[in-house]
């Protein structure tokens, strides 16, 4: 039989810390929630339910964290992460998970890629078009913080949030039957809460801000949106950084003025940029899981066997191999591929991984 280490065992984690709160919750927004993207955090977790994992991740922080419907909630997910941005974290796991991840109004969303690549993007032009309605728009933009007990039906949640805001839903019955655990969400506008409970269902809405009505309609096919910003710097320079950062943004200089049609996100950086501020863009290459991590005089077995359970493979190696594994290794890594990381925990040794579609397999270095 194969050994097992857990990994807690000598994993010195960068945690994310818990705060124990009472009464309302203290919610971020704006660049506060940026900041907490660019805060460095810390998860290992080893056969735990995906909605476990994320409440735990989401416990007493500012930001709220949105599992799809459509995700089974009791799924087994074993996934390391240490001493990562959140934001990185939270892309990570969407990879290892094949689901999408979005934020909106300081709720990070995961589900579906399809829904996860377009919904920042629709919620910003909703928003955009209860800004247009101008008897209404300020009513619509009020932030509200939201909560619904236990086993509510997003029927009445989509009813109760049009409802707050002096709408009527034309078709509610067109929500389909469901039940949904006790949640809370930061403060919001009409736009994102409606977007936000609409999510799994595939479905948004469309405003009558005459009527004060609104009518649910499929999600359309919508990933990108046309914003027009206004750059009083060097026009030129500003262009050749955009295209650095996004090569795949379409844009045309007029001016001081620059069309940009891309995803919210990306717009909301370009945003930024132009206003003068630093911005980064996160990627995260399919497969290419990373680890940083401090280990201390523990066996080289360990790194193996976690390794292969967040990778979701087996370890082989023979009795030979076994007694060398059970050395104690001592390494620093920060940012690394898992390649990288077998190497630093086995070249000590005289060992190598070769890693497959099922197994990784340590073997004598030659």
């Amino acid at each position: 039989m194969l050994p097992y280490f857990h990994p807690a065992a000598f994993l010195l984690l960068a945690a994310f810390p818990v705060i124990a709160l009472s009464g309302e919750s203290v919610w971020r927004s704006g660049i506060d929630m940026r900041r907490t993207f660019d805060s460095e955090v810390g998860v290992t977790w080893q056969e735990a339910p995906l909605r476990t994992s994320l409440a735990n991740l989401a416990n007493g922080q500012s930001f709220a964290i949105l599992l799809d419907r459509r995700v089974d909630p009791d799924r087994k997910l074993t996934f390391n992460c240490q001493s990562e941005r959140l934001e990185v974290l939270m892309l990570r796991l969407a990879e290892r998970e094949k689901l999408g991840f979005s934020a909106v109004a300081n709720v990070l969303y995961l589900g579906p890629p399809a829904t996860a690549s377009k919904l920042a993007t629709m919620a910003a032009l909703r928003r955009a078009e209860g800004f247009q309605a101008t008897n209404i728009a300020a009513r619509l933009a009020t932030k509200k913080e939201v909560r619904w007990p236990m086993l509510a039906q997003p029927r009445d949640l989509v009813t109760e949030a049009a409802t707050a805001y002096g709408l009527k839903v034309v078709n509610p019955a067109d929500v389909p039957h469901d039940l949904w655990p006790a949640a809370s969400w930061p403060a919001m506008g009409c736009a994102d809460r409606l977007t936000l409970l609409l999510a799994g269902f595939d479905m948004t809405f469309e405003l009558d801000p005459q009527k004060q009505q609104i009518r649910l309609l499929p999600m359309p096919p919508i990933t990108t949106m046309d914003v027009v910003h206004t750059h009083r710097g060097e026009m030129p320079k500003a262009v050749a950084e955009i295209k650095k950062l996004f090569p795949d943004v379409t844009l045309q200089a007029e001016g001081t003025q620059l069309h940009v049609s891309a995803a919210y996100e990306t717009q909301e950086k370009i945003s930024r940029l132009l206003s003068g501020e630093q911005v980064r863009t996160t990627k995260v290459a399919p497969g290419q899981q990373r680890y940083s991590m401090t280990v201390e005089k523990q066996p080289a077995g360990a790194v193996v066997a976690s390794v292969a359970k967040g990778l979701g493979k087996e370890a082989k190696f023979t009795a030979e191999i076994r007694t060398k594994l059970a050395q104690l290794v001592s390494f620093q890594v920060k940012d690394v591929t898992h390649d990288e990381l077998l190497k630093k925990a086995l070249e000590p040794l005289g060992l190598r991984a070769i890693v497959t579609a099922a197994a990784i397999e340590v073997v004598p270095a030659e």
